[in-house]
């Protein structure tokens, strides 16, 4: 039920935004190399289908409000915990505490794609136009923020505003100075 597959699906949905009869298709084969689990298909599908909507939106295709963006997501999946999870994710409107969004939609430390997507679904349906508020906003959850993160910001990327794109490579190490580099 990992969340491995969930972290490469933004590509999918990217790639198949105008036909979700294949974007799904390809989402469980992409999963179901590593993930052969009901749950985390799912859990790929949902994100890939972020990314869809996500490309949408940015080719203006169509504009979803937080809630419709969750029901999108959750209309093309199967019936599941994930779909189940998704439902609380609507019920979590305003302005909750990091606290309740953790306790109930989990925050990816059990690395299950249920403890994993229903945060990140949550949080694109908010910060999704906005890079660094989506990444912000997403590892405050704090638990498995590596893949919360890579996930959140693999579906911002597409379709948030250019200028909401931090400049944080002018902040990194250069590797190629690194002394784990010179041998």
């Amino acid at each position: 039920m990992g969340n491995g597959g969930a972290m490469r699906a933004a590509v999918i949905g990217a790639y198949f935004y105008d036909d979700f009869a294949r974007l799904k298709e390809n989402a469980e084969r992409s999963c179901e190399v590593t993930h052969a689990n009901r749950e985390a298909i799912e859990g790929t599908k949902a994100i890939a289908l972020a990314a869809a909507f996500a490309v949408r939106e940015k080719m203006g295709i169509e504009i979803l409000d937080q809630q419709d963006f969750i029901r999108n997501i959750q209309h093309e999946l199967m019936d599941s915990d994930m779909k189940s999870k998704l439902n609380k994710c609507l019920y979590l409107d305003g302005n909750p505490s990091m606290e309740l969004l953790v306790k109930t939609l989990g925050n990816g430390i059990k690395m299950t794609a249920q403890d994993t997507v229903p945060l990140v679904i949550w949080m694109l349906s908010r910060y999704r136009n906005n890079l660094e508020e989506c990444l912000w906003n997403t590892v405050s959850a704090l638990g498995d923020r590596d893949t919360t993160c890579a996930i959140a910001g693999g579906v911002s990327i597409l379709c948030c505003e250019e200028n909401t794109v931090p400049e944080w490579i002018t902040l990194i190490e250069n590797w190629k100075k690194s002394r784990f580099y010179e041998h």
